[in-house]
């Protein structure tokens, strides 16, 4: 084998590595995207709870929550985002 086979080879698992590096790397960063996308559900479903307890929501607060929930459900049975 020669030099430039050897090169080529090498080239060739390097760049195998590289594609493997960057789509581990895309998974975590869809990860990271629902997850912040759900927190903030939540925190808008939290904050609907608190002015409800309160008796300071608003007159389609119902609609909201509801609204809310099925967001959430929908990330939760379809993690990966594809809809």
């Amino acid at each position: 084998m020669g030099l430039f086979d050897k090169i080529k080879e090498q080239a060739t698992e390097i760049s195998s590595k590289v594609e493997t590096g960057i789509s581990q790397a895309q998974g975590k960063l869809d990860q990271v995207q629902l997850k912040r996308k759900r927190d903030g559900l939540l925190q808008q479903l939290g904050e609907l709870a608190l002015q409800e307890h309160r008796n300071q929501s608003p007159a389609d607060a119902m609609t909201k929550i509801n609204d809310l929930f099925a967001q959430i459900d929908e990330l939760d049975a379809n993690p990966q985002g594809t809809n």
